[in-house]
């Protein structure tokens, strides 16, 4: 086997971090080179800058303890990025070659990781609030039910950075915690299906501008602009559906300005992809079936309506727009239906009245362990267990003591926080290992912003989460 030193020289430094023994195809890493060598060149090419008395960008490596990477860690991390874009040394400073550089980043890289695994400090995790869109996807995932548009009525959450699950912005108020319980007795009411609920009113808002002029994906062909929406009717009841929508009418009373040839666009309303046929489409009635249905609403516009006159407009512009769809309900309700969030709530139902509360804290304790991410305590469901006996003693019965429970339950810190709690004795700094159910919760909100699944829950509850075959598997 040959082996090969080639020697980079920069100036009289001989950069000993350029040295690369191969062998074969082999290469030794840049980084392999003596740490000596690499501080020469930051002797040379930084020194003049950044030192105690100049300070050039505010650093200096002038009498820095050079063995701890740790406490410097930052001022490193800051010279790799310099380093590695070219802008330090500056261009019109004396310069080593490039590899010369390329090697001094590389070392510095390696020193900062091999540094960190001696020793990692991943920092204290704060106690972190859903925020909105974690509240809404937790709820479908613990639920079956949709609860985007009940969310959408929350206080927005501060955004810093351009995210808005910072876990110290995500600060709670008075208003805040009055948004969180109405919304938990609308979701509890509307997922379990009450009766004797009253009608409510739901807005969407179709996206404005140039995406009325165009087809979106999802409406039928041949339409343009509008919104589609997937609503949860939570009984079997009539509805009221009201579409807001500009539409010009033909002539020079227009706030356009301009002559209009054609009246405005028609009105195309879908339900469950079938046409309906309305004489008013801004305000029409429908019986529904309780549970998601989807209905469109988009625009469809009249050609030629201007004859022969046409060959001389040129192109006539699309006018109009589809502004937003507002359903309101139920009224004359005739039953509670068959819903994905009844199916998912009710895996028992009572035949006789002892059969209520074994049933019921069977359903509690299901539950509660998927929205506290973690096994349900015998306290905890006793908790819900006495909002179920509240539901009850109102003379409603079984599903309302359910819909009170389930209602506590989306109140409660356990669910609208992710903590995690501190190893007894610990001291101040020490780095300890986060349990597997905290590590459950950290990998399914970072990954799809909402609680664990069964799967990863059942392994983490079993202390296997924390094998890396198992944890590379659930990634």
């Amino acid at each position: 086997m040959k082996l090969w030193l080639i020697l980079i020289a920069a100036g009289s430094t001989v950069a000993a971090l350029g040295i690369l023994a191969v062998g074969g195809d082999r290469v030794m890493p840049p980084w392999r080179a003596s740490p000596g060598a690499q501080w020469q060149v930051v002797d040379r090419y930084c020194l003049d800058c950044h030192n105690d008395l100049d300070r050039a960008g505010g650093r200096s490596f002038e009498k820095l303890d050079r063995g701890d990477f740790h406490a410097n860690a930052e001022l490193f991390e800051a010279a790799v990025r310099k380093v590695r874009a070219g802008f330090m040394p500056p261009i019109d400073a004396p310069r080593p070659e490039r590899g010369v550089l390329d090697g001094l980043a590389a070392w510095l890289e390696h020193e900062l990781d091999a540094h960190w695994q001696s020793a990692p400090n991943p920092g204290a995790e704060p106690i972190t609030r859903l925020n909105r869109t974690e509240f809404a996807n937790a709820v479908r995932d613990l639920l079956a039910f949709d609860a985007s548009a009940i969310a959408s009525a929350l206080p927005a959450d501060v955004s810093v950075g351009g995210f808005d699950n910072n876990a110290r912005a995500l600060t709670v108020s008075p208003t805040l915690l009055e948004s969180y319980a109405k919304a938990a007795m609308q979701i509890g009411r509307q997922a379990v299906g009450d009766p004797g609920m009253g009608p409510g009113e739901t807005r969407y808002s179709a996206v404005s501008g140039t995406a009325q002029a165009q087809h979106i994906e999802g409406l039928p062909l041949g339409t343009r602009g509008g919104l589609a929406v997937e609503h949860d009717f939570p009984l079997d009841a009539e509805y009221e559906f009201s579409v807001a929508a500009s539409i010009p009418a033909a002539g020079w009373a227009n706030p356009t300005g301009q002559m209009i040839w054609c009246d405005g666009p028609a009105v195309d309303i879908t339900f469950n992809g079938a046409p309906l046929d309305v004489e008013d489409h801004r305000r029409f009635r429908l019986r529904v079936p309780a549970g998601p249905q989807r209905i469109a609403v988009a625009l469809v516009d009249d050609e030629r309506c201007a004859g022969v006159n046409e060959l001389y407009l040129g192109e006539i512009s699309q006018r109009g727009a589809v502004q937003s769809l507002t359903i309101t309900g139920p009224f004359e309700a005739t039953g509670v239906g068959d819903t994905p969030s009844r199916r998912e709530i009710f895996v028992c139902y009572p035949q006789s009245s002892a059969e209520e509360a074994p049933c019921a804290e069977r359903i509690l304790s299901r539950l509660a362990t998927r929205a506290y991410r973690s096994p349900a305590t015998a306290d905890e469901v006793d908790e819900l267990m006495q909002f179920y006996e509240n539901g009850l003693a109102e003379g409603a019965g079984f599903e309302a003591g359910i819909q009170y429970a389930l209602s506590r339950m989306l109140v409660s810190p356990r669910f609208l926080y992710r903590f995690e709690k501190e190893p007894e004795g610990l001291e101040v700094g020490e780095v300890y290992r986060i349990s597997d159910l905290e590590l459950a919760s950290r990998l399914s909100f970072f990954l799809w912003s909402s609680i664990p699944d069964d799967e990863l829950l059942v392994l983490a509850a079993e202390d296997r989460l924390g094998e890396p075959g198992v944890l590379a598997a659930q990634v």
